[in-house]
């Protein structure tokens, strides 16, 4: 899973070689702060509305579950 930028500010991009279903955005301490069906190999996520901290970006494809960090500044 590729996450660009990192660190974001306004958005950011998240591709997979596989087909993602769905995304979920959590924080740092493991609460799910937004949840999004996919069906798609990349997708936006607009993160102006995060707070400025570290998130974990799991992804949901049909060959299984990926997760990556992500810096909010």
């Amino acid at each position: 899973m590729l996450i660009y930028p990192n660190p974001a500010t306004t958005s950011v991009r998240i591709g997979c070689k596989d087909k993602m279903q769905e995304i979920w955005v959590m924080n740092s301490t493991g609460q799910v702060v937004d949840r999004m069906n996919v069906n798609d190999y990349s997708t936006r996520i607009n993160t102006t509305e995060y707070n400025t901290g570290l998130y974990f970006i799991r992804a949901i494809t049909d060959k299984g579950t990926l997760t990556s960090r992500l810096i909010v500044k």
